[in-house]
């Protein structure tokens, strides 16, 4: 197998690893068939969507997620957050200070300024160019 390749998921090693696990602390309270149902059942509550009730405007049922997605994304949104803040940190995006003490933009911001510019443009005065015409044609 590759080094970096994910071994297929088998429940039956996660169930015994729990299992294992949480006996080490409670030995011999709690009979052999007894663990393994409730081990089993946590380990399927674990991986199992729930649904949640919003009781608002529109009355509706959505899934939350599973434990396993809430742990499977916060791993992600963390090495994503470590990511885009190296990648921000690196010298072409620091910005620089001119002789008289003012800061000045990286060449990579300049860059992206300058090729969207016509959207950024559009982004700022859009909203406020459609209230002046709608003001303009209420009042002919």
């Amino acid at each position: 197998m590759a080094e970096n390749a994910v071994a297929p998921y088998d429940p039956a090693k996660l169930m015994d690893a729990v299992r294992d696990r949480i006996k080490a602390e409670f030995v011999g309270l709690i009979p052999e068939d007894a663990w393994k149902q409730m081990v089993k059942a946590e380990v399927d509550r674990f991986f199992q969507q729930q649904d949640a009730y919003n009781y608002g405007y529109n009355e509706h049922r959505k899934a939350l997620p599973t434990q396993f997605q809430t742990v499977v994304w916060k791993a992600l949104e963390e090495d994503t957050k470590a990511r885009v803040k190296a990648f921000l940190e690196s010298p072409e995006w620091a910005g620089e200070w001119d002789s008289n003490g003012q800061r000045k933009a990286s060449e990579a911001v300049k860059k992206i300024v300058v090729e969207k510019s016509g959207e950024i443009v559009a982004s700022l005065l859009a909203n406020v160019m459609q209230q002046a015409i709608e003001a303009a044609r209420a009042r002919l």
